[in-house]
């Protein structure tokens, strides 16, 4: 019998319970002890780079999907062998995207697994959009579509014709620009990693489209958190609502939520190429001094990723897998939710898979905080200007960086 450390991200007390959950099956059947640690989101990173440098501490650890290619290069994780990734399904089994995040650039050594997926929808008010004369299946396909969507709610005199957090620093807003930015052929870096690419023409006119939007936001948007944007659209004051793929799943179960959202909620894609993230599971590499260790973390690996561990904890949780086969079998409301999800998950993309990307991802979302403060600030505001101001300086500092 072997005691394994797992290191999990969780905000509540309530995440972990259902993994707890599901955890005693897997002790019962393997003989095996898991001894959860949990961890925020706010300081997970140096925690994990603290295990990084020490090498020691937990053997399985949950990370953001983005982060375990940098670890990778970091030499601190034990990859996944071929017959290992086989065991658990294959490449194949997992949605593209987020497969992708499992290697480095230009390397074939699988250094983590998908364990869950993340993307960003857009949430509407089916009667709001006919109220104010625009057709819901072309609403969103284009950036300028949607800017004369948001035009004609806001002519409507409504108090959020969308809304999206206004928080001093939002993580998520790199994630929600990015499908703009892909959408415009634009990129954050190349791909071998070698060189900054979004202050490009083609980055910065997908920017400009995403950007654009913040002139139909009200003033009362500013410092407002996710949850608190959640809760405005389920208390039916908001017509469009960037959220998460959680969000209509927890909208719809709220008891608080006004009966003519729960009627009249849709889903679909925003316009551009979807970013599809989410989290993965990796193994340290200090397990390799104790086989039972190494083989027991392998073991809970794979229980995690089994295809009815999988269902159980997306159910549960109201996460989506990271397998296409469970998410077939996953109840979704509203009926657009699963189309839209599906659509995003098998198309989608996922940021770059180089060894810099987090130090790339961190800075540049702080200037995209930084021109979203001045837009909340003046909806009139010269968007190149903020450009030249916040993110082209910062991108050119992070290519020196590449460079070195």
């Amino acid at each position: 019998m072997a005691k394994i450390e797992f290191s999990v991200i969780a905000d509540t007390v309530e995440e972990t319970q259902v993994l707890l959950r599901l955890l005693v099956a897997f002790e019962e059947r393997h003989r095996h002890h898991v001894d959860l640690q949990t961890m925020r989101w706010a300081d997970a990173w140096p925690q994990l780079l603290a295990t990084a440098l020490h090498g020691s501490g937990p053997s399985v650890s949950h990370v953001g999907s983005t982060w375990s290619t940098s670890m990778g290069a970091m030499n601190t994780l034990r990859p996944f062998l071929p017959h290992e990734v086989n065991r658990m399904g294959g490449a194949g089994a997992f949605f593209p995207p987020a497969w992708s995040s499992t290697t480095l650039a230009g390397d074939d050594t699988v250094w983590s697994l998908p364990w869950t997926t993340y993307t960003y929808l857009i949430l509407f008010r089916r009667d709001r959009l006919e109220r104010a004369g625009v057709d819901a299946a072309a609403a969103f396909k284009t950036p300028a579509a949607m800017a004369e969507t948001l035009a004609r709610l806001q002519s409507l005199g409504m108090e959020f014709p969308w809304i999206i957090p206004g928080e001093a620093y939002y993580a998520d807003l790199i994630h929600i620009a990015a499908s703009f930015i892909w959408g415009a052929n634009g990129h954050f870096i190349s791909p071998d990693g070698k060189h900054i690419l979004v202050h490009q023409p083609a980055s910065l006119a997908g920017l400009a489209d995403f950007f654009e939007l913040y002139r139909y936001l009200p003033t009362k948007i500013k410092d407002l958190t996710y949850s608190q944007c959640t809760q405005l659209f389920a208390e039916g004051r908001v017509g469009v609502f960037i959220a998460g793929a959680e969000a209509p799943g927890a909208i719809l179960a709220s008891p608080d939520t006004a009966p003519a959202v729960r009627s009249y909620l849709q889903v679909t894609l925003p316009p551009g190429i979807p970013w599809v993230g989410g989290d993965n599971l990796v193994i340290w590499r200090h397990v390799r001094g104790d086989p039972q260790q190494e083989q027991a973390a392998l073991s809970l690996v794979n229980y995690l990723l089994d295809p009815e561990t999988q269902l159980a904890y997306s159910q549960a949780q109201n996460v989506l897998p990271a397998k296409a086969s469970v998410l077939a079998q996953l109840p979704m409301e509203p009926a657009s939710l699963k189309p839209a999800v599906e659509a995003a998950l098998s198309q989608g993309r996922a940021h770059s898979s180089t060894a810099l990307w987090r130090v790339v991802e961190f800075r540049i979302n702080q200037a995209l905080n930084e021109i979203a403060a001045e837009m909340l600030e003046n909806r009139a505001a010269d968007l190149n200007k903020l450009f030249e101001k916040h993110l082209i300086p910062v991108a050119q500092r992070l290519e020196l960086t590449l460079e070195q």
